[in-house]
């Protein structure tokens, strides 16, 4: 199952961040400091730990500083207030199990699963009901108390009496039951119990009374069912791995001294978890290369003299020796691959034995071996985080949601983009969320992964936002110098741009022109860089920057108001020449009277804001056919409807759907639209 979206509240700095999306490979979280982005993984952490990990949760520590008097003042009850809330997308293979156990739960899509500060946990899958109520069992039990009405009037007066006191035992049962009433728990053990009690005063061949008991029966056993299915599905439940810059290998493991620790369980987890990760990267236990480290144990006769160990003994320790050394070997070999792969330079990194020590240690370009801390602190990270993660994958955490805090802080901004690529890989295999404030650990096709963490007041606390809609102009910063990159790159590096108004223009251009691509259209040229300017009237200033170094540039406006007064300007048209201007009305063909970007994809945005926003614009859109298709949606919404918000939907949507699945109509203009670029950048 892959986690779907998430809320973390009542941490920290967190009262409710409210609901935001998790994308189905890597989230890059974003924010200001103190804004609470470790608040929020360190929070989401608790809803699925790892084995060996405890529960921390201390309400003095951990719940809202300004509001602790709820919990001194016994304002509410530890058992009621969530930590966090994760939805996942049940897979098939789920459906299966939990149909094994529980018919009723076959069709669930969803799981929600929530932590509270008591230590508990709760579920339930979504809108499917978990559990019969007592509604669903009127009937039949009526049928019941019938039957045992008539035997309370018989002749026989003990059976009468014990069938008077079976129906006033239901009667004590389900006095304050109402028709919504679930049967759970105390009420569902309870009417088993009374079942079991009349079973023998029925008629067991009257069908109706037969019937009656299956249905209550089974209405009852729902709740011990619905507790099976999620008990067998929940080791598909991801774990939460968080993983902060603190965690570091050390170059110097003193192996009797972890091994001891081990053994008593008092292992300091913050000092020793990246050397238990190394140990368990290596496959080998702290104590095996102790015991290793000592050689073979000396031997005394009844004399009190040394017995030299035999042949069978030195063989047995060389072989556990050549294992050691093979496993060391093979693991410093992996581990060196995979730091070049990010740090660009050849360096060898080696493990290595010591007597009570297992050293870490780096091979300079010379061939001098030093310790790993005697290089820089990004090298030392990148091996820790590589050590770390890999161990984790060998073991039940790799089906795990990865949570870095600020990974690769130390490294250079060179490295942090190629740092970037060895997070998509991992995430193609854990769902990754990650905090950052570097530009460069963010790609230009990565906006739509983007949330931003906000702290609008300490009363109002950490807020995460699925769009750019945020107050604080701090919070957008990182993405402000993403871009001032994008476009320093462009203006040094790139010599064919095509220069447009937003970052949502950019988002569909980028996206349109790769599935154009993939389905062997003609797609925008591989060279081509496009450069959001941010407004109409920048564009005028970024084209012509890119013009006057003499780069090949074209600009698309839309046909509103603001772009055609800024496309106008004499001075541009003079640099730029017309032939290299371009509005987005010369390419769209329909009768919205000044069409923007998103008209190119009217039909599919209308599906996409009703099937991924949940707003209908269908009627208004037949009705009012001249109205861009962003004026209709946000009449639906009001003033929180976003075009952020409607082009990163429309990237999900594209995930899972193709050029072809455009409209004949949409696919020709984009065409168009590229050819003509791609000629005007020549």
């Amino acid at each position: 199952m892959k986690l779907k979206k998430a809320r973390v509240q009542n941490y920290w700095s967190i009262h409710d961040s409210g609901w935001f999306d998790v994308e189905a490979d890597k989230t890059v979280i974003v924010g200001p400091n103190e804004a609470g982005k470790t608040a929020l993984l360190r929070a989401l952490q608790t809803v699925n730990l790892p084995p060996g990990r405890k529960l921390e949760l201390d309400p003095l520590r951990d719940y809202p500083r300004s509001r602790y008097r709820e919990i001194d003042e016994g304002l509410v009850e530890l058992s009621d207030v969530v930590v966090a809330t994760a939805v996942f997308d049940l897979e098939d293979y789920d459906r299966v199990v939990l149909g094994e156990f529980a018919p009723h739960l076959e069709t669930a899509r969803e799981l929600h699963l929530q932590r509270y500060y008591d230590g508990s946990r709760r579920y339930w899958f979504g809108e499917l009901a978990m559990w019969s109520r007592y509604a669903d069992v009127t009937k039949p039990l009526d049928v019941l108390r019938a039957a045992l009405a008539r035997e309370a009037t018989a002749d026989d007066a003990r059976n009468a009496e014990a069938a008077q006191a079976a129906l006033d035992a239901l009667a004590r049962l389900t006095t304050r039951w109402e028709p919504a009433t679930t049967l759970r728990e105390t009420r569902a053990t309870g009417l088993l119990a009374w079942l079991d009690t009349i079973a023998s005063r029925l008629d067991a061949d009257d069908p109706a009374i037969g019937q009656a008991v299956g249905v209550v029966r089974e209405a009852a056993r729902r709740d011990a069912h619905t507790d099976e299915a999620f008990e067998a599905i929940e080791g598909h439940i991801p774990l939460f791995v968080y993983f902060s810059q603190y965690v570091k290998v050390q170059p110097r493991i003193h192996l009797g001294r972890l091994a001891a620790q081990e053994a008593a369980g008092d292992v300091d987890e913050e000092y020793d978890f990246g050397n238990l990760c190394l140990l368990r990267y290596l496959g080998l236990s702290a104590f095996e290369l102790a015991e290793l480290g000592r050689g073979i144990p000396d031997v005394r006769n009844e004399r009190g003299e040394t017995v030299p160990p035999s042949h069978e003994e030195i063989a047995e320790y060389q072989a556990r020796l050549d294992r050691r050394g093979y496993k060391l070997n093979i693991a410093a070999n992996t581990l060196t691959k995979a730091i070049n792969a990010v740090w660009g330079e050849e360096r060898e990194v080696d493990i290595l034995p010591d007597g009570q020590y297992l050293k870490v240690v780096v091979r300079n370009e010379d061939g001098a071996r030093v310790e790993l801390d005697q290089g820089s602190e990004g090298f030392r990270w990148l091996v820790s985080f590589h050590v770390v993660f890999e161990a984790q994958a060998r073991s039940n955490e790799s089906n795990a949601v990865l949570l870095l805090d600020e990974p690769g802080v130390s490294l250079h901004a060179l490295k942090q983009e190629a740092f970037r690529e060895t997070i998509t890989k991992l995430a193609a295999r854990n769902q990754t969320l990650f905090t950052t404030h570097s530009p460069f650990m963010v790609g230009s096709d990565e906006m739509n992964r983007v949330r931003i963490v906000e702290l609008p007041s300490r009363a109002t606390g950490t807020v995460v936002h699925q769009d750019f809609a945020v107050g604080d102009a701090r919070s957008l910063f990182l993405l402000q110098s993403h871009f001032g990159y994008v476009l320093g790159q462009a203006l040094f590096e790139q010599q064919r741009n095509l220069v447009v108004e937003g970052i949502t223009d950019y988002w569909y251009l980028l996206t349109l022109s790769d599935a154009a691509r993939e389905a062997g259209e003609a797609a925008l040229d591989d060279e081509l860089s496009i450069v959001p300017a941010g407004d109409a009237g920048k564009i005028v200033y970024h084209a012509s920057v890119l013009n006057s170094r003499g780069w090949r540039v074209a600009a698309l406006f839309d046909s509103d108001a603001a772009g055609r007064a800024a496309a106008e300007d004499e001075a541009f048209v003079h640099l730029m020449k017309k032939e290299r201007i371009y509005f987005v009305g010369d390419f769209y063909d329909g009768i919205v009277e000044q069409p923007e970007l998103e008209d190119l994809l009217r039909g599919t945005l209308l599906r996409v804001a009703r099937d991924e926003l949940g707003i209908d614009a269908f009627e208004r859109a037949v009705a009012q056919p001249r109205r861009s298709v962003c004026d209709l949606l946000g009449d639906g919404v009001g003033r929180s409807f976003s075009k952020y918000r409607l082009a990163k939907a429309f990237l999900r949507w594209m995930r899972y759907h193709s050029f072809a699945d455009l409209s004949d109509q949409e696919r020709y203009v984009l065409l168009e639209l590229f050819a003509a670029v791609n000629q005007a950048t020549v």
